[in-house]
């Protein structure tokens, strides 16, 4: 049976079959999934899976056992930790809730109850609203360089559905989200040789920019990246021809961005591109289908392979 549950950074998870599997991109008619070790060091996994209403297709195999009681743990421990977010309950009353149904055998690997607890109050800390500023906090907090209305950024995808803002001529990447803000840095913080250290704070309709960049801002470059963004993004769901795809997404955009564009035949080819991936594993099924002019031609393929099979 799948079961659906949410990582510690609220990435979308499922278990089946003793494995954990991690969402790697939604489609309108699917979504592909990959094994979670995939990225081990020690033994990479390339298991691969699709799950089409309710079904699920495997089409890599794993290169590892099934582990049923890690499975539970995980699971068990994701469910314990999800509720203490929303529940006052005493963090021993949720842990004894939550051990009800567990087998013995998945007790034996949970961390202590003193563990589980410390982990239950931290992350209940991490909800609270900030403190206000007093005297004593004042070194503690970074100076802002810059405040903005929400209203003047510009949130898009990147190419693997992570979060980015783009502000003021430069892009920041999502670090991670709160109960009531949310942090952001720039994009270029593993650049080299120069590492910008920029942040920036969303909170209640208003960003704040905490640490200020080492580097120019670029709005062209940054405008040209969310309009890629948005056409590729756009194609993956719609099925019209990229030549009427590129001109709306294009409706209203400087000259001075389109002439950094890629011109439309690249354009076009890369959404050619985006889409035969989006339905690779389909096509797959149908390029290993034999297809067949008539009943005639069926017939006749069948009594050779009857006639090949007798001695």
């Amino acid at each position: 049976m799948v079961e659906f549950f949410l990582s510690e950074r609220d990435g979308r998870k499922f278990a089946l079959d003793g494995y954990i599997y991690n969402l790697e991109r939604e489609y309108p008619t699917h979504s592909c999934w990959f094994c979670e070790k995939r990225h081990s060091k020690e033994d990479s996994c390339k298991a691969r899976v699709v799950l089409n209403n309710g079904e699920v297709s495997i089409k890599v195999e794993h290169n590892h056992d099934a582990d049923y009681f890690y499975v539970e743990k995980r699971i068990l421990l994701n469910k314990l930790y999800k509720q203490a977010e929303i529940s006052k309950d005493p963090p021993s009353k949720l842990i004894n809730d939550a051990m009800v149904d567990a087998t013995e055998a998945c007790k034996a690997v949970l961390p202590s109850k003193e563990v589980m607890t410390a982990n239950i109050c931290r992350r209940r800390r991490m909800l609270l609203p900030e403190r206000p500023t007093t005297s004593s906090d004042e070194p503690k907090e970074r100076p802002i360089v810059g405040t903005y209305p929400k209203k003047a950024a510009h949130f898009f995808l990147s190419k693997r559905s992570r979060g980015k803002m783009a502000l003021d001529g430069y892009i920041f990447n999502l670090e991670r989200e709160y109960a009531t803000y949310s942090n952001w840095y720039c994009e270029n913080r593993h650049a080299t040789p120069e590492k910008c250290r920029a942040r920036a704070v969303l909170q209640d309709d208003e960003i704040s920019v905490k640490v200020g960049h080492n580097h120019d801002s670029d709005q062209p470059s940054v405008e040209k990246r969310i309009v890629l963004s948005k056409l590729y993004k756009q194609a993956e769901s719609s099925v019209e021809a990229p030549s009427n795809l590129i001109a709306e997404v294009l409706e209203g955009v400087s000259d001075e961005v389109k002439k950094s564009l890629p011109s439309k035949e690249v354009m076009a080819a890369s959404i050619s591109r985006k889409r035969r991936l989006a339905h690779k594993d389909d096509q797959k099924e149908l390029d290993n289908t034999e297809i067949f002019d008539s009943e005639l031609d069926l017939v006749n393929v069948i009594n050779k392979l009857i006639k090949e099979e007798q001695p």
